[in-house]
């Protein structure tokens, strides 16, 4: 015996599974990225870069994400891509923080040389002042990178300029 299809059922089930979803989207933390593109360059002892390269990047901060920690992404114009993974805030210091590295050049490699990470400024880009990550719609961050694309003594700068997507 089949039952009739009733409209009053199915409302009352999905009404409340519809709400809970509602607000479990709504507490969720902010998530702030940014994407944007800058040069690398001031390379030393690498096999690749040997002069300035454009790279896109995109940037997730952990200050505003949560704290679950920040994330660099880099797009080569030559094809490649390193993201570097780090389990704190990216301010500027005199601190090199060790960064979980993945590249990929053809095919997916975590980075057996663990990079290393030294924030040398992070600022709005529209003003002089540090940035605040909680407000900031574009941020300039420039870093200095040790054992850099997976390459051990190989280091480089990134200077990179990027707006907030939400």
């Amino acid at each position: 015996m089949t039952h009739p299809f009733r409209p009053s059922v199915l409302l009352r089930v999905m009404v409340p599974a519809m709400v809970i979803a509602l607000v479990a989207l709504a507490t969720t933390p902010a998530r702030a990225e940014f994407v944007g593109a800058g040069t690398i360059f001031g390379a030393s002892n690498c096999s690749w870069p040997t002069g300035v390269e454009m790279t896109r990047a995109r940037y997730r901060a952990a200050e505003v994400d949560g704290g679950r920690g920040s994330a660099i992404t880099l797009n080569f114009a030559v094809g490649g891509v390193n993201s570097y993974n780090f389990y704190t805030n990216l301010t500027p210091s005199r601190v090199w923080r060790r960064a979980a590295g993945r590249s990929i050049w053809g095919s997916f490699a975590n980075m057996r040389t663990r990079p290393l990470v030294r924030v040398l400024q992070r600022q709005n880009a529209d003003s002089s002042s540090a940035a605040q990550m909680q407000s900031a719609s574009n941020v300039y961050l420039r870093m200095r990178i040790r054992n850099f694309n997976g390459e051990p003594g190989c280091a480089v700068t990134v200077a990179l300029t990027m707006n907030r997507l939400d």
